[in-house]
């Protein structure tokens, strides 16, 4: 299997502050995806990132393959930023 680790495990942003979070995987994965689950429960598709740097608005993800690692920034955050985030990874 894979073990997949991600830091900070939670994430408490201030409106305006920025940080990043990051996700490291112990084998070459060639599908990764970053997730929001808001506090209501719902899931959000951030981003489907198997290699190289995406942006969306304030959001901007960026995955090395080769370094087995994949971060996302928040910049300027907002309300509606708020909630729990997470990486998934696999092989296809």
């Amino acid at each position: 299997g894979m073990d997949v680790g991600q830091s900070p495990p939670a994430l408490s942003l201030q409106e305006g502050a920025s940080s990043t979070l990051r996700c490291n995987f112990s084998t070459l994965a060639d599908n990764v995806q970053w997730y929001l689950q808001n506090p209501g429960g719902r899931l959000i598709h951030l981003f489907y990132i198997p290699s190289g740097t995406k942006q969306d608005g304030r959001l901007n993800a960026t995955t090395v393959p080769t370094e087995r690692r994949s971060s996302l920034h928040i910049s300027s955050s907002q309300t509606t930023d708020s909630g729990t985030y997470f990486c998934a990874v696999a092989q296809w």
